[in-house]
């Protein structure tokens, strides 16, 4: 008898010892400014996407990644996987500082490139106050010795791309040169000697260069420049030389987005994008850094001649729960006439087309309390400027029809314009009992053509 008790207690101890790891488990992920389809770090701080690389069925996302602490400089490479681009897995550090060095920038492997072969994989890694090295890997988490290239020795500050030029059948570096605000281009037949072949004064760092259609048609493309801070420039590129056909515009009209990293999904033939979402360390969080969502960039033409527009992968869609919508509904002033009143939340996906009508002002207010204090996101009509917390955008809506879109996580919002033609992430941080979302309009009515209100699951804490 006094077995079968001991044996009793000691299932019922195991029991409690696993629900109450679970329960720690959760709590670690459910931080009340926790994202929570946006990917950030467990712990520490987190810089900017380097590079993705798809092996076999898994995304490897590597970042800039200090170990140590909350705080600038100490760079290594830390490392995600993920199945389907949403949920992530954290896999540690895979390209590291020497360990010998003790100055917080000495060395650091601070930006690269990875790019498939058929043997697995090839890393270009940037060291800071160093040159450029070379290293190889066929599941991209082990990697060899690295070995230094030559050509681009001179570039001790700096951030390079790397890519396989099909028609001239040769590996091409785009450099940024942070001494001299240079972008410098690189050929290279093995991917260790390095020739230049040209180059050009610029102001943005962080390269992305590459080829996309046009309303996906296959004979019509352009080359895209990207670099940090939401900017690009689309032009022509023979292999050697980057042809400018615009000025620099804006993927992304945030004050607070760092650099991109772009990569072509093959499998699913489209151009795929991870921004850094830069914000203050909040205070319940043992991470600092989160990541946009990953959106879709194509190219799209316009009256006013080609521009680059975004969209949320559709993968989104698994992490939709309960849903909210309304067709022709007609909103006048007053908070009487909140029609987002039974919504609530920390996790949302909104999707609607609005017609201002004779309004003079419309907005949403972004987890409101009972008196109405929240994040605003309004539209000035007689100004035709959209206002959004460090953002003023000039923009004009055609017949008068506003298409929008928001992503809302637990400390970031995403805002979506004509279908993803003007974009704008920004941090924020809520009030954690705020929960209330408002649709107001100011000086006349707004017609909701229709709105579809969708909360999201979480992809850290299963339901």
């Amino acid at each position: 008898m006094k077995q079968v008790v001991f044996i009793l207690l000691l299932l019922l101890s195991l029991t409690l010892s696993a629900s109450s790891k679970k329960k720690e488990e959760i709590k670690k992920y459910d931080e009340n400014f926790r994202a929570q389809f946006h990917f950030s770090p467990e712990i520490n701080k987190m810089g900017n996407p380097i590079s993705i690389w798809k092996n076999d069925t898994i995304y490897q996302l590597y970042f800039q990644y200090n170990p140590h602490n909350l705080l600038p400089g100490y760079i290594n490479w830390g490392l995600a996987t993920s199945t389907d681009l949403i949920h992530w897995k954290q896999n540690g550090l895979v390209i590291k500082q020497p360990e010998t060095t003790t100055d917080s920038m000495q060395q650091v492997p601070w930006w690269g490139s990875v790019c498939p072969v058929q043997q697995g994989a090839i890393a270009w890694v940037t060291r800071w106050n160093d040159v450029i090295y070379k290293t190889t890997s066929t599941n991209g988490i082990d990697w060899e010795p690295e070995i230094k290239t030559t050509g681009p020795d001179v570039l001790l500050q700096s951030e390079a791309q790397v890519f396989w030029h099909e028609p001239s059948q040769k590996w091409v570096m785009v450099a940024f040169d942070r001494i001299t605000t240079t972008m410098v281009i690189f050929n290279s037949e093995n991917g260790a000697d390095w020739e230049q072949t040209s180059s050009f004064n610029y102001t943005f760092g962080y390269p992305q260069l590459f080829e996309l259609q046009v309303d996906r048609k296959p004979g019509d493309t352009r080359w895209v420049l990207a670099t940090e801070k939401g900017t690009y420039m689309l032009g022509n590129f023979d292999g050697k030389t980057f042809q400018l056909e615009t000025s620099v515009r804006k993927f992304n009209h945030s004050k607070k987005i760092g650099a991109t990293s772009f990569f072509f999904d093959q499998n699913n033939e489209r151009m795929l994008g991870l921004s850094l979402l830069e914000g203050e360390q909040l205070a319940d969080l043992p991470s600092n850094g989160q990541l946009t969502f990953p959106f879709e960039f194509m190219l799209h033409e316009y009256e006013t001649g080609i521009e680059m527009i975004q969209q949320p992968i559709q993968e989104l869609q698994t992490l939709h729960d309960k849903m909210y919508r309304w067709e022709a509904r007609k909103i006048y002033p007053g908070i009487k006439n909140n029609l987002l009143n039974g919504v609530k939340g920390k996790e949302l996906h909104l999707k609607g087309v609005i017609d201002i009508m004779n309004c003079d002002q419309f907005g949403f207010l972004i987890r409101s309390n009972k008196n109405s204090e929240g994040t605003e996101i309004s539209y000035n009509v007689k100004k035709a400027v959209l206002n959004f917390l460090g953002t003023q955008l000039d923009y004009k809506p055609a017949n008068n029809k506003i298409e929008i879109e928001l992503l809302i996580d637990r400390s970031s919002i995403e805002l979506l314009i004509d279908g993803g033609r003007y974009v704008i992430s920004y941090p924020f941080t809520p009030v954690p009992e705020s929960l209330r979302y408002e649709l107001f309009t100011i000086g006349g009515e707004i017609m909701v053509d229709k709105m579809e209100v969708q909360q999201l699951k979480s992809v850290w804490i299963e339901e």
